[in-house]
């Protein structure tokens, strides 16, 4: 096997924030690690030499008490190999997040409702903005903000509003999750 192209080491996530410091040359010491990290000195201790004896960090004694932490080629591809995976399973959770939206927003439709506004603000109202635009080609229109007069109001705070033409599109991901 080519160097970089084994399989996925058994990196957890903390090892993953103390390989990314130390790529990023922010490493000054374990106790600047621990930091960046989130982790307490005895916990980054610990994990720099698993990491050490993993083959992905290299320690060099800069004199008695300093020790320089130093990226190896196999901890920069393992690193690179977790930061894709992570990216994969973000964008699958965002395609079943859009395609849950879509089945939400297309059950409306079909009872015959064209207008829309979504009510607040964030990465969801923009996914759900986004899909409308997928799913409308003309046929229906939206807008954001306060409710319009004839419209369904896609509500995506957590409050629960129970007013009539409502729907709380965070109560109907949920609902679909238990389904």
């Amino acid at each position: 096997i080519a160097q970089g192209e084994g399989p996925l080491m058994d990196i957890d996530k903390h090892e993953l924030a103390i390989l990314e410091s130390i790529g990023a040359g922010s490493a000054g010491s374990q106790r600047t690690l621990s930091q960046k990290a989130g982790l307490s000195l005895g916990s980054t201790n610990v994990l720099l030499r698993r990491l050490i004896r993993k083959g992905c960090v290299k320690a060099k004694a800069l004199d008695r008490r300093s020790v320089q932490y130093i990226l190896t080629p196999n901890g920069a591809a393992e690193k690179m190999r977790k930061v894709y995976a992570y990216t994969l399973k973000t964008l699958q959770a965002h395609q079943v997040l859009q395609a849950r939206l879509e089945a939400i927003l297309r059950k409306e439709i079909a009872a015959g409702h064209r207008r829309f506004t979504i009510v607040g603000a964030g990465e969801l109202a923009d996914l759900l903005e986004l899909t409308l635009e997928k799913i409308g080609r003309g046929e229906i229109s939206w807008s954001r903000g306060g409710a319009q007069e004839g419209s369904i109001v896609l509500r995506v705070s957590p409050e629960r509003v129970q007013e009539p033409d409502t729907i709380n599109i965070l109560d109907e991901l949920s609902k679909g999750e238990n389904a």
